[in-house]
């Protein structure tokens, strides 16, 4: 970081100066001294327009923004960095960053619109299933089973995200029987049993099952003496 210091005393003027700043910020980025990383980003972006490196610059001032719990400044920040980079392939990445951090903080209003925004305007990015996962959660607690239970089969479906993929596949199941559906709920309970034989979350997953096709049993003990065996 000293170094980056000296090139922008010694060199106002050079052209080193752009990668000089840049190199800085994002050095105080991994120092995790985000308030000086959010300031020496905007010089960047403010005395550099239009730089090729300035869509990571946003992304950088984004990132240490939400770090410091400012997510509406880093909302400003991404419309600012859509508008002066439309193509920019960290958009996505940018507004999940806030977005997650909402729903983290329990502010599942916002959480809800950023989230859904992901979707419809980055339906393919790679943070989807992230997005989906947070929209699944935010239903759930909505008590809205159904829609979350869409959102949660999306979430299920990646192959990025192993964690959110088990996590939304869990909580599909918690939806179907908050539903009642004991039969849909068994049968996902049992698909995920084989996935998670290694995992920390098998014991829940077979509690699920359990209670599943006990509650199976009194509406269904057809269903139920066929599932118990398998």
């Amino acid at each position: 970081m000293a170094a980056y210091k000296k090139i922008l005393e010694a060199y106002p003027d050079s052209d080193k100066v752009a990668a000089a700043r840049y190199g800085m910020a994002w050095s105080q980025m991994s120092a995790r001294d985000y308030e000086a990383a959010a300031k020496s980003f905007e010089d960047f972006i403010r005395f550099h327009p239009g730089h090729p490196f300035g869509d990571s610059a946003y992304f950088g001032e984004i990132k240490s923004l939400v770090a410091l719990g400012r997510e509406g400044e880093a909302y400003r920040t991404f419309e600012w960095m859509k508008g002066a980079y439309p193509k920019s392939q960290l958009l996505d990445d940018a507004l999940i960053q806030i977005a997650w951090n909402r729903f983290a903080k329990r502010e599942y209003g916002d959480a809800e619109a950023l989230a859904s925004r992901l979707l419809e305007e980055y339906p393919g990015s790679d943070f989807a299933p992230v997005a989906s996962f947070a929209l699944g959660e935010i239903y759930y607690r909505k008590g809205e089973y159904s829609k979350a239970m869409v959102f949660y089969g999306s979430a299920e479906a990646t192959r990025r995200y192993l964690s959110v993929a088990l996590d939304a596949g869990l909580r599909k199941g918690e939806a179907s029987f908050a539903l009642k559906d004991y039969a849909a709920a068994a049968d996902q309970f049992r698909a995920l049993l084989g996935r998670v034989s290694n995992s920390e979350k098998h014991d829940e997953v077979s509690f699920w099952l359990g209670e599943s096709l006990y509650y199976l049993a009194s509406s269904d003990p057809g269903y139920y003496t066929i599932a118990a065996r398998a």
